[in-house]
């Protein structure tokens, strides 16, 4: 009987020890947690060659936003839904595919200056507010990008807003570009169409 009980009792030892190391692992991550921010920002920008009067229509106008999103590229199953004004305060866009649903809503709306809007997947889950400033240079229209929001009473997700610029500041980064793209080739295009003499 005596080497079972002592068998016994180092498994529960280990076990204790386990269990313990287990519960200093968390204890501790949730100590960093309290160091992490709990506020984050990503923002990104590009000079458009074309006036503010030109790129502003491309943003408050949210069912052209197929026209130079990467969230509407192919192979992604989404459901997109408009309500409200076409442009502007209130329009609406709400999608839902196989990973999660949401909602974008414009909030503010200055023509050829500033757009806001509003941003909430899964239900209010995550939120965030998003902008869009634009600034004529010499070039054009310089388009600055930004969204911020933050984790305010959510230690565990302090973390999970570490990897977001590099994440999120990669996808403004290819739909800056695409947006470039898009109206500079159709501003392109409308200045090699013959003019009625």
């Amino acid at each position: 009987m005596e080497p079972n009980s002592g068998r016994t009792a180092r498994r529960m030892k280990i076990l204790t020890r386990t269990l313990l190391a287990g519960v200093g692992v968390l204890v501790l991550g949730l100590v960093v947690a309290l160091f992490l921010p709990a506020t984050w920002k990503v923002e990104r920008a590009i000079v458009v060659h074309a006036p503010p009067a030109a790129v502003f229509p491309y943003l408050n106008t949210l069912k052209k936003w197929s026209e130079w999103t990467v969230w509407y590229d192919e192979g992604t199953e989404r459901q997109v839904s408009f309500e409200g004004p076409d442009a502007g305060v209130g329009a609406i866009m709400r999608w839902a595919d196989r990973k999660s649903r949401g909602e974008l809503k414009i909030v503010e709306s200055r023509p050829r200056e500033f757009l806001a809007y509003d941003l909430a997947f899964n239900e209010g889950e995550f939120t965030m507010r998003g902008e869009f400033a634009l600034a004529p240079v010499a070039e054009g229209t310089r388009v600055i990008w930004s969204s911020h929001g933050d984790v305010e009473g959510k230690l565990l997700g302090r973390y999970f807003i570490l990897p977001l610029d590099r994440l999120m500041g990669g996808d403004f980064e290819r739909n800056l570009a695409r947006l470039k793209q898009r109206i500079e080739t159709s501003g392109a295009r409308e200045r090699s169409k013959p003019r009625a003499q």
